[in-house]
């Protein structure tokens, strides 16, 4: 699974940052780019809003709150994704290919639990030239980073079925939370899922432990 992940996520990386070379650095021209922008920005100068303009009310835009203060109306994981690849290599659109590539080694890695591994290569490979993770990667509104929280979930899920360990708890946990910070409602339908699969097929003993590290973590 290692190497697997890894052709897949350097497969997707070079397919998400391809089109650079014929347009350059891809430009936000929807409201949800500008907002989770304007987040990502206040982020990036430590901040989780500002304060409102004096004249807020001709600065009224789709997506973005103005009162009381001024900040992006989006959960703060995608937010905190832009900021810190602001703040780290300059260019927010870096963070988004970054974690798009992951989201398709993820999903590599979580075919692997539940099924054989030559097709889950072919699952990885799938994901990393499909379409939408183009779109995402040419996107500042997200997409990539809940893909690979809900991948880390869903292949945790099918290692704890299969063997209980902890470790795969903590993952589960980790996913969990990230997908508690950018998609909370479909965090929480995913969580009750997994959650069954989980408490039906290992111990009671070992249930537990993975539900303690879940919490944990989330």
């Amino acid at each position: 699974p290692p190497r697997a992940c890894a052709i897949v996520f350097a497969l997707a990386l070079a397919w998400i940052v391809s089109p650079v070379i014929v347009h350059g650095l891809p430009e936000p021209w929807m409201h949800d780019d500008y907002s989770n922008l304007l987040g990502g920005e206040m982020v990036a100068r430590g901040h989780a809003s500002s304060p409102p303009h004096p004249m807020w009310r001709h600065f009224e835009t789709m997506h973005q709150l103005q009162r009381p203060s001024r900040a992006s109306k989006y959960p703060p994981g995608q937010l905190l994704l832009l900021g810190a690849a602001m703040r780290i290599g300059g260019m927010a659109i870096a963070g988004e290919w970054l974690i798009t590539a992951l989201a398709a080694a993820a999903i590599c890695w979580a075919a692997f639990a539940w099924v054989d591994a030559s097709l889950a290569l072919l699952i990885g490979v799938v994901a990393a030239i499909h379409p939408t993770t183009l779109e995402w990667g040419e996107a500042y509104r997200g997409g990539g980073l809940a893909a690979f929280a809900g991948a880390l979930v869903i292949g945790a899920t099918g290692r704890l079925r299969a063997e209980g360990r902890l470790r795969d708890g903590y993952t589960m946990g980790a996913g969990l939370a990230l997908l508690a910070i950018t998609r909370p409602y479909e965090a929480a339908a995913l969580a009750a899922v997994c959650g069954a699969l989980v408490i039906r097929h290992i111990k009671p003993l070992l249930a537990a432990a993975g539900i303690a590290a879940i919490g944990l973590i989330a």
